[in-house]
């Protein structure tokens, strides 16, 4: 009964604000789906989550079997957030730009390849955390079979910077899924990335696999809610504390959310943003900060290593933001109240140690400015190729992989009678 009455406690604290990293969306939003019969021709479909969307599981190396890490509301009961912190949190080498667990822990996705990390993140809280279920059940009725035609990408999003997905094995393994598809199908995939899961696809066609690779194994892209330009709701969770939905104090979140290797995907970089944009104020002594002094906020606070994480992440981010060289579909929404400049708070000490006073607003999807979702406009389409824009309203930047409408309008790209 104390067990029970304590997650009752729990998930009745809970907020649900339009935050960068929030799991679950407006209950209000229908996001019921229709209903299809079946399809002849179907593309196969791989669903990679963004930032924190990703199951992820977890094993003491002296173990043999493995325990939800990512996420489980056990966690967060009196007496386990210490550890869970301590598993969650990768060590960060700002030498080489990397990032690494904890030598004690072995720590992966969930269900590499199949749906088990993607649908939802806690099966007993599977109402108040799905992800791409709607989108998985819609593509079931219209035939595809998880693991024969349609796989799952969920990655470790603690750990992996571009430059890492790169280099220890995430890449790789994602170019054998695709494979693996093709050797079964016979036909290219069609990727499809939510928020941080777009970057994710996008360096890899860009600068993992070889062109010829791409033109025989991939038919399609298509981004939902992709963070192009980054998000000022990523600056604002790196610069102060900042609550969110796990209903635990902002200060101690923030012990986990600074560490987050991908959130540093999402900071504002060149692509949105230009060096005089003001993104953030001083509330009592009124000094602006613009993108191009945003790397200050760190190094003037004796953060040095956010600084040069930073700064490793938005240059990669914008090395190759382009088209990726295949037929590609930007599906994305605003009409949202989304952060545009964060107020800090001067008159404490340690205002980084503090929450932001405020938060001025302007239009996107909730957590990714409308700027930063329409960067592809900017792109350079190659001969023969497509980029085809969605446009949507009033939709968070969760629920646009839940709406009706939208998930039949992905269905009728990646699957024929």
């Amino acid at each position: 009964m104390i067990h029970f009455l304590s997650i009752f406690c729990l998930l009745s604290s809970m907020k649900t604000p339009d935050h960068l990293l929030k799991p679950v969306d407006d209950a209000a939003e229908d996001d019921s789906v229709l209903h299809y019969t079946a399809r002849a021709n179907r593309d196969p479909v791989f669903l990679v989550p963004g930032l924190a969307a990703s199951g992820l599981e977890y094993r003491k190396k002296t173990d043999s079997t493995y325990k939800v890490l990512w996420f489980s509301i056990s966690h967060i009961l009196p007496g386990n957030w210490a550890r869970f912190v301590e598993m969650m949190n990768p060590i960060y080498d700002p030498k080489t730009d990397t990032y690494s667990n904890s030598p004690d822990y072995d720590i992966r996705p969930i269900d590499y390849g199949g749906m088990g990390g993607v649908v939802y993140l806690d099966k007993t809280l599977e109402w108040f955390t799905k992800t791409y279920e709607n989108m998985v059940n819609a593509l079931k009725e219209v035939g595809y079979e998880v693991k024969k035609d349609l796989f799952g990408v969920p990655w470790d999003f603690r750990t992996n910077t571009i430059n890492t997905l790169e280099i220890n094995g995430e890449y790789e393994r994602f170019k054998q899924l695709i494979e693996t598809s093709y050797a079964i199908n016979r036909k290219p995939a069609v990727l499809i990335g939510h928020s941080c899961g777009c970057p994710f696809v996008q360096h890899f066609l860009l600068e993992y696999v070889k062109p010829e690779w791409v033109q025989k194994h991939i038919k399609t892209f298509c981004t939902f809610n992709g963070p192009f330009g980054g998000a000022i709701m990523a600056y604002h969770h790196l610069s102060c504390h900042a609550a969110w939905i796990i209903p635990v104090g902002a200060s101690v979140f923030n012990k986990i959310t600074q560490k987050l290797a991908s959130i540093y995907w999402m900071l504002p970089n060149s692509q949105a943003y230009s060096p005089d944009q003001v993104i953030a104020e001083m509330k009592n002594s009124g000094e602006k900060i613009t993108f191009a002094t945003m790397n200050k906020t760190w190094t003037d606070t004796g953060r040095d290593w956010m600084a040069i994480a930073a700064s490793k992440a938005t240059s990669r981010m914008e090395k190759h933001n382009g088209h990726p060289g295949v037929d590609t579909h930007i599906f994305f929404s605003h009409g949202k109240k989304t952060a545009s400049k964060i107020i800090f708070d001067d008159s404490k000490p340690k205002w980084w140690e503090a929450e932001a006073a405020s938060v001025e607003n302007g239009d996107g999807d909730g957590t990714v400015p409308y700027e930063s979702l329409v960067v592809p406009r900017k792109w350079s389409v190659p001969s023969g190729k497509k980029l085809e824009f969605h446009e949507f309203n009033d939709l968070s930047h969760l629920s646009i992989i839940k709406d009706k409408k939208v998930i039949q309008e992905l269905v009728n790209i990646v699957s024929r009678d």
